[in-house]
């Protein structure tokens, strides 16, 4: 569980990206932010800042440093991990229940400069085996529900979106990051 990277013996022992330059960290400081309640959110903020040896540029970085040895935890999302794992590193990726997760998005431009052709692409990304494809090479986990995940992925659900609130993220962004800096 989440619960687990508060342990004592973990001190000075976890890879973090910055929540102010990573949106690695930023999804999970909004993530729990929406899911506890703001005396237990301070808590387990607190309890993590204590156990970070290294905060990184982006989650990316975080995880390569698990996978060198230099630290034990690595937070970041898991086609990260599966990447390096893939790539002949000796890491295990754990995924908490309730966890928040990373999607891919493609979006249209407003007033792009062709509009047709971003909209051929867009319905290309949303066809089935295109979805396939990305999750055999990036790691990801498809977003339609007749698309299969690559056999690397350990069937995530993205029940979890219906509950988070993208919105709210966004729009609580500074007040989440002062909060997490005054720690």
């Amino acid at each position: 569980t989440y619960e687990d990277i508060l342990d004592p013996d973990y001190q000075g022992q976890i890879a973090l990206s910055d929540p102010n330059t990573a949106g690695t960290s930023y999804t999970m400081l909004a993530y729990l932010n929406q899911k506890l309640s703001p005396t237990e959110r301070d808590r387990f903020y607190q309890g993590l800042r204590r156990n970070v040896g290294t905060y990184t540029f982006n989650g990316y970085t975080a995880v390569e440093k698990v996978a060198s040895g230099e630290y034990l935890l690595g937070l970041n999302f898991l086609d990260d991990q599966l990447s390096l794992r893939f790539s002949g590193f000796d890491i295990l990726g754990i995924v908490p229940p309730d966890c928040a997760w990373t999607m891919d998005a493609v979006s249209l431009v407003k007033d792009g400069p062709n509009p047709e052709a971003a909209r051929y692409f867009i319905d290309f990304c949303l066809e089935k085996e295109t979805q396939e494809e990305i999750s055999r090479i990036a790691y990801s986990v498809p977003t339609r529900p007749d698309a299969v995940a690559a056999a690397s992925q350990p069937g995530e659900s993205f029940v979890l979106y219906k509950e988070f609130d993208f919105s709210r993220a966004g729009q609580e962004q500074s007040d989440l990051l002062e909060e997490w800096n005054k720690l």
